[in-house]
């Protein structure tokens, strides 16, 4: 079990470092070269830098740790320590590669190229549950203190980083610095599912008993069976949900096409897929405390994803 955790422990960080990494080349060869300042503390520091003079690396790297000093002692130490990696190895990142010269002076290919590679960053780092601090730690106190969703608080941030750098820099920027957070937003979900292994498929259907000897029988798959009301027509339907691999899907339609050519099915992806036949819980120890995890990744709820 110890070894399983260590594995799993540095399999993450391994991750994080590989998006911090993509984060840092998108923010030195794309955004910061053509003043786009797409959200986040990131964005801040190119605005910060153009005021000021201050490397951004350092401006990054004395917010964080504000932020995470100021906040850490309600947020508590497991939240400090698994963010503190991220959150110093970042701006580490940028002053490593702040001399590496711009991919483009085009602000459009920029901004638009700028946003997938920070969303593939960050993507990579949502994939195992990491943060790189910043405004996240904000997110997290107010989640805690007054029930706002992260999401919001994160998005609120962003869009006053770009109206500040349409202010210092131009409106023009601050155009394009909204098109490269689009990207960015469009991007992370992509790669924080990509290579998803699960699916899950919700069937309507007039002769259930058929549908459910096929799934059981000849898939060899569980299914669920739930109870519910055409809005309609206000008949009583049988619901049946089931979860599958990818590769099994085109065997589960036709299965569903010969039970019921009339049925109504909706597949979609299906994450962290925990119970037998997908991943598998484990009882994992902390501070005194007996929990349940998913065998390839510890996660822990007090994080909240964000930059």
């Amino acid at each position: 079990m110890r070894m399983q955790k260590l594995r799993n422990e540095l399999y993450s960080y391994m991750i994080v470092t590989a998006g911090c990494l993509l984060i840092a080349i998108g923010f030195n060869l794309l955004q910061r070269p053509n003043r786009i300042a797409a959200g986040g503390v990131p964005g801040l520091s190119t605005i910060v830098e153009a005021c000021t003079g201050i490397s951004p690396a350092l401006f990054q790297w004395g917010i964080n740790g504000a932020l995470l000093v100021a906040g850490g002692w309600m947020l508590g130490r497991s939240f400090v320590l698994k963010t503190a990696y991220g959150s110093a190895l970042l701006p580490l990142l940028a002053y490593a590669t702040a001399d590496w010269p711009a991919l483009t002076a085009n602000p459009l290919l920029a901004a638009l190229y700028g946003g997938v590679v920070t969303g593939a960053g960050l993507g990579l780092l949502f994939r195992v549950d990491g943060t790189i601090g910043g405004f996240s730690v904000i997110a997290a106190l107010l989640q805690r203190r007054r029930g706002i969703a992260p999401g919001k608080t994160i998005a609120a941030f962003d869009f006053a980083v770009v109206a500040l750098s349409g202010i210092v820099f131009s409106p023009e920027s601050a155009l394009y610095a909204l098109v490269g957070w689009f990207a960015m937003k469009k991007t992370i979900p992509l790669v924080q599912s990509a290579g998803a292994k699960s699916t899950f498929a919700i069937v309507i259907s007039d002769r259930a008993d058929a549908v459910k000897a096929s799934v059981l029988e000849r898939l060899d798959r569980g299914l669920t069976e739930l109870h519910g009301n055409g809005g309609f027509s206000g008949a009583e339907k049988r619901v049946q949900m089931v979860v599958l691999r990818q590769s099994e899907v085109p065997r589960l339609k036709r299965l569903v096409a010969e039970a019921d050519p009339e049925a109504f099915v909706l597949i979609g992806d299906a994450h962290d897929v925990m119970g037998d036949g997908f991943d598998r819980f484990r009882a994992v120890r902390a501070n005194g405390r007996t929990r349940k995890t998913m065998f390839r990744t510890v996660r822990d709820s007090a994080r909240v994803p964000g930059r």
